[in-house]
């Protein structure tokens, strides 16, 4: 059986392929030699060189050591060579080797001073046999027939023989160009600087070991988005295995609009040795007809690398990995998702995503490329301390997908590394800089050329329009947790749910984004992607741009002459803009509030001074930099006023997100192409009573009647008495609505109090004409109005209603939505009805908690399909319906409430949990037998 992997990485990683054994007498001819086969890049053993006997160390051990690696033993004979004791312990070890059966050694004897008839000469074997003899009479470990059978076998042996006249010159020519036709040249790729390549091959080795031995190749496959080390890792394995494969290892890196037949060519060379002038004729057939030849002669590591979702890509690396190997033979096949490795058939347990780097190796790697090594000569040292390499790493450590998982990112590190070492500013100051956003140079370092993103470039180029802007908004436009991301992407794109899936499941194939879902937790994918889709808004001009993303911070404002902040205007070229996101984060609205605050509020004009104050702070901030100079101009030359946003370019805009602008006016009235409207005008409270962010008074929003197209609207933290709400009523084809409004007053709020008691006053809008509603949330509004109008049988479609934290007392109309899934009406605390829910058999979730005067739940006992109640904290419900048709129920929540008796709860088979109820306490406790006997939780709770 072959060696392990694992022994293979335990043994020392440099070798030597060639040993040369000789006589004192030669020892000019053979240093020569040695000379010869180091500028053809071979490692040879010969004593005179100080990496092969080491200085100051017992010399058989390596001696003996290098005859067990090498692959070529190379036998300088002459008289002085058989009546010398250590040339001869040479050749009998190499002797020994070669009667193993696994063994590939290849001994080459050199006639120099003395011919083959000579060495086949009996006498001369007598006359050197007596000389032997008095030898092992003083050293008692010499076996005289080992001896004899050494020389045996040098009789069987052709080798080079020196002729008269031929000239040492070319006789050493002729002996190195047969001995590189048998040696490998020695991997020169320096992998010093890499580090954790030992713990990342032996994880490889490894996972080796796990496999059995086989007939054919053991096939590993590795994933990884781009620039985590794939290649790297390639490299150093290639270097790994260079000896326990005689150097018969191939890097073979795929890369699009690569000549296939050269590749092959590479391959052939590396693992054939086979001469390029032997295959300058050969069609690509050829080639792969002679690799099939000689793959099966001798094991062979092949790393395939850089496998992309491409039908020529996923073909050319097929091929490699139908050829039939020498048993034992490993492959290591490197993708960007664990698709496209399945796409090849290789098996999921035979593959693993790219090991991530530890702390201590992300910071070496860091450092290293931080302080210059390996690219400019005597550079100085970096003195930092260790709170700001750590500030440094963090930057470098991006989120896999959406599991929580995290990971230093190889490339990420360089990349940062280089562009703070080579900066003379403290470090200190540049990373205040990058805080302001540019982290990794994307806008000084055009897309294309960047190190890190043109990486993912060449991903995102070979994409359709269609996926691209799927792509785009699947990482930056999407609306936050709560909303059906697939629904989302299906109605602003124009396409069904199950053709989003079908190309989102593409991307994922592209390694593009790594989780797709349900649509619930938002599409899952790399931090990178994400910062590579917020250059991608950064970059180009306006004529062509397609998507705009700003995020707002204070600390990267620029100001005009007089003060005002100022920001990107929407007017003229806007014409292919589809996407506008502009994000305001919480520090820059934090920092908004405390100059609010400033101010004086208790005079009559108070209100009108902080509003003056936010309009000063308007800002979507500088984002067009260097590459947009008419931008620049614009922006130096005059501020953006704070009444309004101006839109009448952006005519073609299908999406627009708004996250806490600061705004008088909203007018959309430009936007006749609108498919989707997400405003967070402020922070809405959601029962916190922390982090407290208040809406901006008085917003007004003008033109949202007039946008015929719009599907979905997403409306947070509505401010008090917005008016315009009433706009609303006239969208018919709205299919996603939420509406939020503010709880907490604003007024109040400014002088650092909540005034919890007071809440936003808002008109319910009118619902009469929204018959294409599927999903419908109204929360925290505050009326004196005891019903929401327009809920009728009409409104076929509603699958989703939310109407938590309002002040109404009734809910006609509800009973009559036939289609609803989806119940929620929390803490409606004057809601003292329900209507009959028996119409409702699509019910899934019933969730009235908090619901302080409801006393009945009228037509509960019909809802077959219901799988889940919560009635929490519902003081005045005594009982529940009949559940004795409710064979899906699964889960009541009752805490809270003062019922004790559960009629028909027998016949409840799918029931799995009750909580907040004294089992005991239940009336009919007998009957519950069953129950018991099922995995019910039964929590009791202390009211």
């Amino acid at each position: 059986m072959a060696e392990s992997s694992t022994s293979t990485y335990r043994s020392a990683l440099s070798g030597h392929s060639i040993f040369l054994s000789h006589s004192g007498a030669q020892k000019n001819l053979v240093e020569q030699l040695c000379v010869d086969l180091e500028s053809c890049n071979r490692s040879v053993f010969f004593d005179k060189r100080s990496d092969s006997l080491p200085k100051g160390e017992p010399f058989p051990q390596h001696i003996f050591k290098a005859i067990q690696e090498c692959q070529v033993g190379v036998v300088v004979l002459s008289e002085e060579f058989f009546s010398s004791k250590w040339p001869m312990l040479e050749l009998v070890a190499m002797s020994k080797r070669m009667r193993l059966g696994n063994s590939r050694l290849k001994i080459m004897p050199i006639f120099l001073s003395i011919s083959p008839i000579e060495c086949r000469d009996v006498r001369n074997h007598g006359r050197w046999l007596s000389t032997w003899c008095e030898w092992a009479q003083e050293d008692k470990r010499m076996d005289i027939e080992e001896w004899k059978e050494a020389l045996k076998l040098l009789g069987r042996m052709n080798g080079f023989v020196y002729k008269v006249g031929l000239g040492e010159v070319k006789f050493r020519k002729e002996i190195v160009k047969e001995i590189c036709k048998v040696v490998s040249p020695t991997t020169t790729w320096d992998d010093s600087h890499v580090e954790g390549r030992s713990r990342l091959c032996k994880i490889i080795c490894d996972k080796l070991d796990t496999m059995q031995a086989c007939t054919q190749a053991r096939v590993v496959g590795v994933y990884g988005v781009g620039g985590v080390g794939k290649t790297t890792l390639c490299k150093s394995l290639c270097k790994h295995f260079f000896r326990e494969y005689e150097g018969k290892v191939c890097h073979v890196e795929l890369k699009e609009g690569g000549n296939k037949l050269d590749l092959l060519r590479q391959v052939l060379r590396r693992l054939t040795n086979t001469s390029e002038k032997v295959m300058q004729g050969f069609s690509e057939d050829e080639c792969y007809s002679l690799l099939r030849q000689n793959i099966i002669k001798q094991k062979v590591f092949i790393a395939i690398d850089n496998v992309f979702d491409s039908s020529k890509c996923l073909e050319e690396a097929s091929a490699y990995l139908q050829l039939n190997y020498f048993p034992n033979s490993v492959v290591v096949v490197t993708a960007r998702s664990l698709d496209q490795l399945q796409m090849l058939k290789i098996e999921k347990s035979n593959c693993l995503a790219m090991p991530d780097l530890k702390y201590a190796e992300a910071r070496s790697l860091f450092l290293y490329h931080a302080t210059h090594a390996g690219h400019v000569k005597d550079a100085p040292g970096v003195e930092v301390g260790d709170e700001i390499i750590k500030r440094c790493l963090k930057k470098c450590y991006f989120g896999k997908g959406r599991k929580g998982k995290h990971h230093y990112h190889p490339l990420a590190l360089e990349v940062l590394g280089r562009q703070l070492g080579y900066n003379p500013e403290p470090w200190k100051v540049q990373l205040d800089e990058l805080d302001a956003g540019d982290a990794f140079n994307q806008l000084r370092e055009r897309g294309s050329q960047h190190p890190i993103f043109s990486i993912l470039r060449r991903s995102f180029d070979v994409l359709g329009d269609e996926d691209q802007l799927l792509f785009m908004d699947a990482a930056l436009f999407n609306p936050r947790l709560g909303t059906d991301v697939l629904k989302w992407l299906s109605l602003v794109n124009g396409m069904s749910v199950k053709v989003v899936k079908q190309r989102l499941m593409g991307l994922k194939r592209k390694s593009v984004i790594e989780v797709v879902g349900d649509g619930t937790r938002g599409i899952g994918m790399h931090d990178l992607w994400r910062e590579f889709a917020m250059m991608e808004t950064r970059i180009g001009d306006r004529e062509r741009q397609r998507w705009v993303y700003d995020v707002i911070d204070n600390r990267s404002l620029r100001s005009n002459e007089e003060g005002d902040v100022v920001g990107v205007r929407f007017s003229g070229g806007w014409f292919n803009l589809q996407r506008i996101c502009v994000r305001r984060t919480k520090r820059a609205w934090q920092h908004n509030l405390k100059a609010v605050r400033r101010q004086t509020l208790y005079e009559r004009n108070g209100i009108k001074s902080a509003l003056q104050i936010f309009k000063s702070c308007l800002s979507l901030s500088p984002m067009r930099t260097d590459h947009l100079n008419w931008l620049n101009s614009a922006m130096d030359s005059s501020s953006i006023s704070g009444d309004e946003l101006d839109f009448r370019s952006c005519t073609n805009v299908t999406v627009l997100k708004l996250v806490r602008p600061m705004l008088e006016v909203l007018d959309l009235g430009a936007l006749q192409n609108l498919r989707s409207l997400q405003c967070s005008l402020g922070e809405s409270f959601h029962g916190r009573t922390q982090s407290y962010s208040p809406p901006v008074p008085g917003v007004q929003v003008r033109g949202l009647g007039g946008l015929n197209n719009l599907v979905i609207l997403l409306l947070d933290g509505i401010p008090h008495r917005s008016l315009w709400i009433g706009q609303i009523s006239g969208l018919t084809r709205l299919q996603v609505l939420r509406l939020d409004s503010a709880e907490e007053d604003f007024g109040r709020a400014l002088q650092g109090t909540l005034k919890r008691k007071c809440k936003c006053k808002n008109r319910y809008p009118d619902l009469r004409r929204l018959w294409s509603l599927q999903n419908l949330t109204i929360r925290h509004f505050c009326n004196k109005a005891k019903s929401i109008s327009g809920f009728s049988k009409r409104m076929s479609y509603l699958r989703t209603l939310d109407l938590s934290y309002c002040s109404f007392s009734r809910c006609d109309g509800v009973g009559d939505l036939i289609a609803l899934e989806e119940l929620k009406m929390v803490w409606c605390k004057k809601l003292k009805e329900l209507p009959n829910l028996r119409r409702l058999t699509k019910l899934r979730k019933l969730d009235i908690s908090g619901c302080w005067s409801i006393t009945a739940l009228p037509g509960f006992g019909a809802l077959i399909a219901v799988a889940t109640l919560d009635a929490s904290c519902c003081f005045k419900l005594a009982q529940l319906p009949d559940l004795s048709n409710l064979i899906h129920l699964e889960t009541l929540h009752l805490i809270g409430s003062p019922i004790s008796t559960l009629p028909g709860l027998g016949n409840a088979v799918s029931l799995r949990s009750i909580i907040g109820i004294v089992f005991e306490a239940i009336e009919g406790y007998d009957d519950l037998h069953m129950l018991r006997a099922s995995p019910v939780s039964c929590k009791p709770v202390s009211l």
